[in-house]
């Protein structure tokens, strides 16, 4: 469900559209690189959600993972500026 890796400059990463928590692509987000690239490439954005946020009914209480730090290894902080990162929020280009 969720890594256990920090999210670092220059990895394909994905911002839940519900908690805005940062995600690698690759853990599953179900979106393929080649999708990803293409959003990238192109400025679209993909609409997503973490686990967490899209099934809430199946956690006990959503609001605990994001309170106890659960996913704080997989979080960037929207305050701080991460200009070498290729992270960014994108809409799907299918639904364009």
């Amino acid at each position: 469900m969720v890594c256990d890796e920090a999210v670092r400059p220059r990895q394909q990463t994905i911002q839940c559209d519900g908690c805005f928590r940062w995600n690698h692509r690759v853990c599953n987000t179900g979106i393929s690189q080649e999708v990803y690239r293409a959003a990238v490439r192109y400025g679209k954005e993909i609409d997503w959600q973490c686990a967490v946020c899209s099934h809430p009914d199946s956690y006990a209480d959503p609001s605990s993972y994001l309170e106890s730090g659960a996913l704080e290894l997989t979080f960037i902080d929207p305050e701080e500026s991460h200009p070498d990162a290729e992270s960014t929020r994108i809409e799907n280009p299918e639904e364009s």
